[in-house]
């Protein structure tokens, strides 16, 4: 028995080094490239520069909106065009919400941009608004002639 397990082991161990050498080689190492990766640009601060300057721009619209409207709305037979703003350009107080309202909204709206990566979306929704607030501190000073000289000929018409 001891002479039967010596055999087959010394057996084994010639067929192992014989099955050794009809084996092939290992293949080379392939190098694959790696695929490319999107670098992503380093996330810009909500106040920079850009933002900074699209606000001011629409503050400054706003507030030629606010002082053409106020001026309109001083003579008599013009009101607000606005159903919304209507209520609330009665007074100055109420004007004066009613603009740092419109303001914040955009902020915020510009700022939910900002965190939900449209950051184009960011930069274009100022200037739009800017061009509209101007658009129609524009139309209120086209009218403003318009409403001296109405005023004007209903105070000659009424001898004041």
């Amino acid at each position: 028995m001891k002479f039967a397990m010596i055999a087959l082991s010394l057996g084994m161990i010639a067929c192992s080094f014989a099955a050794a050498d009809d084996l092939p080689s290992a293949p080379d190492p392939v190098t694959v490239p790696a695929p490319a990766i999107r670098v992503r640009r380093a996330e810009h601060q909500f106040f920079d520069f850009r933002n900074s300057l699209a606000l001011g721009t629409f503050g400054v619209a706003l507030a030629g909106d606010l002082l053409s409207t106020e001026r309109v709305l001083a003579y008599p037979g013009f009101r607000e065009t606005n159903p919304i703003a209507r209520p609330f350009v009665g007074s100055r107080t109420g004007t004066a919400v009613y603009t740092a309202g419109g303001f914040m909204a955009l902020t915020g709206g510009m700022y939910l941009a900002h965190r939900t990566h449209h950051h184009k979306m960011e930069r274009v929704l100022p200037w739009a608004f800017a061009g509209w607030e101007g658009l129609l501190a524009g139309w209120n000073y086209h009218y403003l002639p318009r409403a001296r000289a109405n005023a004007a000929l209903a105070a000659t018409a009424t001898g004041r």
